[in-house]
């Protein structure tokens, strides 16, 4: 019978345990586990470093065309000839909030290669500085090169050129007060369809990028038509991109990387505003030229803003909220419900009621709150009739064409001609109408009028809401013409 082992005294006890722990294997093995457990850990504020985007074999085969880099019918003639349009769509993005004409915008360019935009966007005037980084030495070598060249991108912070990944760019680019730099504006073009993990690297791109910036880059759609015109045309038949450029699989729809940026609370993805594709095409001997639609198969130019619901970004809310239609002055889709349209209309509200001025004594910013929240509660109120009462949602009037009171014949008849003779076969001219009195016409013509009003009733427009001055085609014109 076997004694039980907690009514033996202590001793005999601790060296039962102690000749187990030493001759049996299963207790052996969890040695480790308690050396492991013994260790002091502290802890840290720094953050664990994210992998690493760098493809070594995407390195090694830039690395050789880098001494071609600048040569414009060499193997990047095609980066060459897209530059320009970078500058159409940098615009373009930047139309929607363009900054005030006295401020200057920090730019950083990743996976900048041998800097054919880089030094291109340092020559802007509304450039203050650029930043670029890349990671493959070779071509940062050609850059730096190139950059000699010029005179005016030597000058101290003009141009900056940093053979870095983006994950350590914060090492270069750390402040006096401790705080990493952020940038205006972050371009990455031709860079996605290089990268095996495409969406931690753009992760890694916002901690650099200001509130109230753009993150725009260029890339290829993944599409049978791509591959075709990428892989087999360019780089087998036509050998004006060197073989190994492209990795069709690599490739991503621009809706894709929308549904990334929605993923993203900061990013704002309002099609027109916070959200800008422009799909281009490479037509031989011509170039490259826009082609809408083109970006579901082909190369693309994508911008993304950075708007947080907590930032007052006045230009930008004002045209966002000029715009004659509800959903998206509100920022949701269509068939949302009764409490997801006020969820967003309180979430707006909150960024632009006047009590959330910085200083209230800012004449000018309380006069810009009150207008952007008088817009807002006009969509809301138009919104808010439709889904509860069932109103339908008001159309903007296009005005006819004016119509001239005395149409002028095509062919008028000559003063001297002879008057021709008439036919039996001719129509039997009306009679005319009985004479009436003027007080009778005029009640007849108002009556017909109000007869014919009621009868072409139209669906009214914002103008004829609470708020119907804001969306007066004066206002428009004035605040908001950059839009058109």
């Amino acid at each position: 019978m076997a004694i039980p082992l907690l009514r033996l005294p202590a001793d005999i006890r601790r060296a039962v345990f102690n000749h187990v722990s030493a001759t049996s294997s299963p207790l052996r093995t969890t040695s480790g586990y308690a050396a492991a457990s013994a260790r002091t850990y502290t802890t840290t504020t720094t953050p664990p470093q994210p992998e690493s985007s760098v493809n070594h074999t995407e390195v090694s085969h830039f690395s050789a065309l880098a001494s071609s880099w600048w040569d414009p019918h060499g193997s990047s003639r095609l980066l060459h000839l897209m530059n320009p349009l970078r500058h159409d769509f940098l615009s373009r993005c930047l139309s929607a909030s363009p900054p005030s004409p006295d401020t200057k915008l920090h730019f950083l360019d990743v996976g900048c290669g041998g800097g054919i935009f880089a030094e291109s966007a340092a020559r802007l005037a509304i450039a203050g500085s650029v930043t670029a980084i890349d990671p493959t030495p070779e071509v940062i070598a050609v850059a730096k090169k190139h950059q000699r060249s010029d005179p005016l991108l030597l000058q101290p912070g003009k141009l900056t050129y940093l053979q870095t990944p983006i994950e350590d760019l914060h090492t270069h680019t750390t402040l006096h007060d401790g705080n990493m730099k952020q940038y205006d504006m972050i371009t990455l073009f031709e860079v996605l369809e290089h990268i095996q993990r495409p969406y931690p690297f753009l992760s890694s791109i916002l901690p650099h990028l200001k509130p109230g910036g753009w993150l725009i880059g260029s890339t290829i759609a993944r599409h049978p038509v791509s591959w075709f015109t990428t892989k087999f045309m360019a780089e087998d038949v036509l050998g004006i991109v060197p073989r190994g450029t492209h990795e069709w699989g690599q490739y991503l729809l621009p809706g894709e990387v929308r549904q990334w940026a929605r993923g993203r609370g900061e990013l704002s993805t309002s099609e027109g505003f916070g959200w800008r594709v422009m799909g281009i095409v490479y037509v031989p001997g011509v170039g490259w030229r826009e082609v809408g639609g083109s970006e579901r198969y082909g190369n693309y130019f994508f911008g993304t803003l950075w708007l947080p619901s907590a930032v007052f970004n006045y230009r930008y809310l004002q045209a966002r909220f000029s715009i004659r239609e509800p959903y998206t002055v509100l920022g949701i889709q269509p068939g949302c419900t009764t409490n997801e349209a006020q969820r967003a209309y309180i979430k707006l509200a909150l960024v632009v009621h006047p009590d959330k001025a910085t200083d209230p004594n800012n004449k000018e910013e309380l006069r810009q709150r009150n207008e952007l929240a008088g817009l807002l509660n006009a969509a809301y109120d138009v919104l808010k009739a439709y889904l509860v009462d069932g109103v339908p949602l008001p159309k903007y009037a296009v005005p006819k064409d004016p119509v001239p009171k005395h149409p002028v014949p095509k062919h008028p008849v000559p003063k001297n001609s002879v008057p021709k003779t008439p036919s039996p076969k001719d129509p039997v001219p009306p009679k005319p109408a009985p004479r009436t009195s003027k007080a009778k016409a005029r009640k007849s013509a108002g009556t017909k009028k109000a007869a014919r009003a009621h009868s072409e009733e139209e669906v009214p427009s914002f103008q004829h809401m609470r708020y119907a001055h804001y969306y007066s085609d004066a206002y428009l014109d004035r605040n908001c013409s950059y839009l058109f």
